[in-house]
C-alpha cells in the first residue's frame, strides 16, 4: 500500500484534483513572481553618481550597502527562474533532446548573470573601496580595475543572453511539437528565443540601451506565457522512441 506523502496534495501534479495549488502552478508562480522582482528591485538600486574616476569610486562606496542588498535580490529571482525552468523541462519530458539541450542552455545562461551579479554588486564597490582612499596613483589603478570589471561585465551579460535566449528557443521547439496551448506559447517562445539571440550576436560588443531593453521585453513576454502554462498545467510528457528524439 502506498504511503501518503506531501505531493498528494499542494505538489501534486497537473492534472489532478488537489484543493491546492498543483506542481505546475507553484512554479508558474515561482516564474511571474520572478520575474516581476527582478524588474522591481532594481527601483530601489542606489546611483552614487560622480564626475571623474574618485568621485564615482566615492559613491559606489556610498551606496555600496544597497546596491548589494538589490544584487542579492535579483541572485534570488534568478533561482525563482532556473527552478521554474527546470519544472517546465521535466513535464515537457527530459529523454527529449530538444528539452535537454534548452535546459542545460538555460542553466547555463543564469550560472553566467549570477556571476555577473557578484562581478557588478560587490567586486566592483569593494574594488572601489579598497582603493578610494589611497593615493592619486592607487586610484587611478583602482579604476582600471573596475573598468575591466565592467568589460568582464557586459561580454559575460552577453554570453548568457544568448545561452538563455537559445534555452527558451530549444524548449519551444519542444512545445511546438505538442497541442493546443503549448503549441502557441511554443509559437511566443521561438520568437522570444531567436531574436534576442540574433541581436546579441550581430551587434557584439555594442550593447546600446535600446538593444538590452528589447532583450529584457522579449524575456519578459516569454516569462509571461510560460508561467501561463504552468499554471493552466503542461500535459505529462509522452513516452517517445529514441528515433523520434
Amino acid at each position: 500500500m502506498p504511503t501518503m506523502t506531501a505531493s498528494t496534495d499542494l505538489f501534486e501534479s497537473a492534472g489532478g484534483d488537489s484543493p491546492g495549488l498543483t506542481a505546475d502552478r507553484w512554479a508558474g508562480l515561482a516564474l511571474l513572481t520572478s520575474a516581476v522582482a527582478s524588474i522591481a528591485v532594481m527601483a530601489f538600486d542606489a546611483n552614487g553618481g560622480g564626475k571623474d574616476a574618485l568621485s564615482i569610486m566615492q559613491g559606489m562606496v556610498r551606496t555600496r550597502g544597497v546596491h548589494q542588498a538589490v544584487h542579492v535580490g535579483q541572485m534570488a529571482c534568478l533561482s525563482g527562474l532556473l527552478f521554474a525552468h527546470v519544472h517546465l523541462s521535466q513535464r515537457l519530458g527530459l529523454q527529449r533532446l530538444a528539452v535537454k539541450g534548452g535546459l542545460m542552455g538555460y542553466a547555463l545562461g543564469v550560472v553566467l548573470m549570477l556571476i555577473c551579479t557578484v562581478i557588478d554588486g560587490f567586486i566592483i564597490p569593494d574594488t572601489a573601496g579598497a582603493f578610494v582612499q589611497k593615493s592619486p596613483e592607487m586610484v587611478q589603478a583602482g579604476w582600471s580595475m573596475i573598468e575591466v570589471g565592467y568589460v568582464a561585465l557586459t561580454d559575460l551579460a552577453r554570453v548568457a543572453w544568448v545561452l538563455e535566449a537559445l534555452g527558451v528557443l530549444a524548449l519551444s521547439v519542444a512545445l511546438v511539437a505538442r497541442r493546443g496551448l503549448s503549441r502557441k506559447i511554443g509559437v511566443v517562445g521561438l520568437v522570444a528565443g531567436a531574436l534576442p539571440a540574433a541581436a546579441v550576436v550581430a551587434v557584439g560588443s555594442n550593447l546600446s540601451g535600446e538593444v538590452i531593453a528589447g532583450v529584457l521585453g522579449l524575456q519578459a513576454v516569454w516569462y509571461l506565457c510560460a508561467a501561463w502554462l504552468l499554471w493552466k498545467g503542461v500535459p505529462n510528457a509522452t513516452p517517445i522512441n529514441p528515433s523520434r528524439r
